[in-house]
């Protein structure tokens, strides 16, 4: 009896025995090829995952039937297509997400382009490099045992075409694969540990090239931060030089939004200070809190920073400059990790005076937008002045039905009359941009800023975790001889007052719920 026969014999094993070696080995090769392609299904495009899978089946049909291979003048077009259907859902070639499809693409049309020993090894080491793309998006326990089964397979795969005479048993193939597995996991161990730490991402490539870079914009419109309060990605660590400040003073200020056209909120035109001419501007009190922010790549500019960080901050190595709203701005974008140290205060004055246009640009509301919101202003200003009409909004949100939610209905044209006369339920961007209208309304400046609000401290090492689900807007009020004063509206309606508590118990449920899903 040959090797080949000493399987069980079951159906299956008795149909295997009745396959030629060359039909046999490439079954198995497509096997190892789906599980490798398997895991990205979750990720890539429905078109992608059926053209995928249609690839696979031909080539399983070719196999059993013993057909030719597709001419070249089929599957060059075929191919193309697929990568102009790449190209429009990603609007891209480059970054991660369409490098993985085109990846995974190329290596189901390579199936079906076999002619040579090459092509065989070509079709294995690309599987090997597919498999490692998993890690862009999982580094779980679940994933790291799935890609060790799947690389035993490959190996037991390659194994099987250097065979020249009878080959063994599948399941002895496996374990033959099994030992050189575990024979090489010490030197990879060894180099896990011992392997200096390469700066940003997995080969230096951005999370994607383009959209999937994941942070703060600079515009703000309803809705638009709700996909980050649902993201676990690391935004920045921080580790403080002295004690904690508590969650309600952790404010990570990031960019200033003073332009609103009726729909979404942008930055203006602003200058920026000279070196000193921020020290004229801001007045601090109190002993700083030093710490230092490691931060992710985001490919933007904008650097946030504990408010108030000091203006004349320096930050060796980096070219940064400070706007006259008092943001960090790097003049290259953030396309590494980084780190900075600085230091803030939380007793501050910002801009205790501001010039005519200035105070213009902090009064501006567009023409015919938001009728029944400019009424309402009207009846809620108070003779007490620009603090006194701030808190008179406030108790508006707490008195009335207003929730917060991850999913707000939609707006229409005007966005803040709908929320404040309809819906009453939004995430923080609702309250900030409606809260910011209302006092301009009543002729205080006012703005929105955007950035991190809390943190995640790990008892362990002592570090904040900062994560895109703490994304923030709150909104600044000007008063003169006072300068610029923060009021975060969301606090007035999340629960228990404390948005870095209601971020937390976001992540909660979804760590609970992708342990439920993973079991």
């Amino acid at each position: 009896m040959s090797a080949r026969g000493m399987a069980p014999a079951g159906p299956l094993a008795r149909w295997a025995q009745r396959l030629t070696r060359d039909k046999a080995d490439t079954l198995l090769l497509l096997a190892a090829a789906l599980l490798v392609l398997a895991p990205h299904f979750v990720h890539l495009p429905a078109w992608t995952s059926a053209v995928i899978c249609c690839v696979l089946l031909w080539r399983g049909a070719i196999t059993l039937q013993g057909r030719r291979m597709p001419p070249l003048w089929l599957l060059l077009p075929v191919s193309l297509l697929a990568m102009g259907g790449v190209y429009l859902s990603f609007r891209t070639l480059l970054g991660r997400d369409a490098g993985v499809a085109m990846l995974a693409l190329l290596l189901a049309f390579k199936l079906l382009e076999m002619h040579a020993r090459r092509d065989l090894f070509v079709v294995i080491f690309l599987s090997f490099f597919l498999l490692l793309t998993n890690f862009f998006y999982s580094q779980s326990i679940f994933t790291g045992l799935a890609m060790v089964a799947t690389i035993i397979l490959l190996l037991a795969t390659l194994m099987t075409f250097q065979y020249t005479g009878a080959v063994p048993p599948l399941r002895r193939r496996l374990l033959v694969a099994a030992k050189i597995f575990l024979a090489a996991a010490p030197l990879a161990i060894l180099l896990f540990f011992a392997f200096p730490r390469i700066q940003g991402p997995l080969w230096g490539l951005p999370g994607d090239a383009r959209s999937a870079r994941s942070g703060i914009s600079d515009t703000m419109s309803p809705g638009s931060m709700t996909s980050l309060a649902l993201s676990d990605e690391v935004a920045y660590r921080v580790r403080f030089f002295g004690a904690l400040p508590a969650q309600n003073q952790l404010y990570w200020r990031g960019i200033v939004l003073s332009n609103y056209d009726g729909a979404t909120w942008t930055r203006t035109e602003r200058r920026r200070f000279s070196p000193g001419e921020a020290n004229t501007r801001a007045s601090v009190t109190g002993a700083p809190l030093r710490h230092e922010v490691t931060m992710e790549p985001t490919g933007k500019r904008w650097l946030f920073a504990l408010e108030l960080t000091n203006p004349n901050q320096p930050m060796p190595g980096l070219s940064t400059s400070l706007s006259d709203e008092f943001e960090f701005i790097s003049r290259e974008p953030v396309q590494q990790r980084l780190r900075y140290e600085a230091s803030a205060y939380l007793n501050y004055r910002l801009q205790p005076s501001l010039d005519d246009g200035q105070q213009a640009r902090a009064l501006r509301l567009p023409e015919g937008y938001n009728p029944r919101t400019v009424a309402l202003a009207a009846t809620l200003r108070r003779p007490d002045g620009p603090a006194a009409s701030a808190q008179a909004v406030l108790r508006m949100f707490r008195a009335q039905q207003f929730s917060y939610t991850l999913e707000p209905p939609l707006l229409g044209r005007n966005a803040v009359d709908d929320f404040l006369f309809g819906s009453k339920a939004g995430f923080c961007e609702h309250y900030a941009g409606a809260f910011v209208v209302l006092m301009r309304a009543m002729g205080v400046p006012a703005r929105v800023v955007t950035g991190y609000q809390g943190g995640e401290l790990n008892p362990v090492d002592g570090y904040l975790t900062v994560r895109q689900s703490d994304a923030h807007a709150w909104a600044e009020i000007w008063i003169e001889d006072q300068g610029w004063l923060r009021v975060d509206p969301t606090a007035a309606v999340a629960p228990n007052g404390s948005i870095s508590a209601w971020a937390g118990r976001c992540r909660s449920r979804r760590r609970s719920a992708w342990k439920a899903s993973a079991s």
